[in-house]
């Protein structure tokens, strides 16, 4: 799978993606700073699935009708940090192109997956 991660994303979690067998660009090395709307445009310009800890890609998403391939918003307490990378790569080999055009949302007990409006 094609993956960008946002600034937010730690770097374990993209080391695993990557261990896994998964594409992953990082917007920290590509453009740090970035605004959020043009990090969803170079996800959909380079068929990436956005991964995130920012909300606001959300609001961007339903409120504003940006478009996207599909979204991995991960929200995890820092008690919980450690179980993110196991979690995102299990999700993403059970999941896999299944992920495309949908919002995902992703806690430690629960994984919610919608389809990104207009898809």
């Amino acid at each position: 799978m094609r993956f960008l991660a946002d600034e937010s994303c730690d770097v374990a979690l993209v080391k695993a993606l990557r261990d896994a067998g998964n594409d992953v660009l990082e917007v920290r090395l590509i453009k740090a700073g970035a605004v959020d709307e043009w990090v969803v445009d170079l996800a959909l310009s380079e068929s990436r699935i956005l991964l995130t800890e920012d909300k606001d890609f959300g609001w961007l998403i339903y409120a504003h009708g940006q478009k996207a391939i599909g979204v991995i918003f991960l929200r995890y307490p820092v008690s919980e940090r450690q179980r993110i990378s196991q979690h995102l790569v299990e999700l993403v080999k059970q999941q896999n192109e299944h992920l495309i055009g949908c919002f995902v949302t992703v806690t430690p007990n629960r994984i919610r997956i919608g389809r990104i409006p207009g898809d």
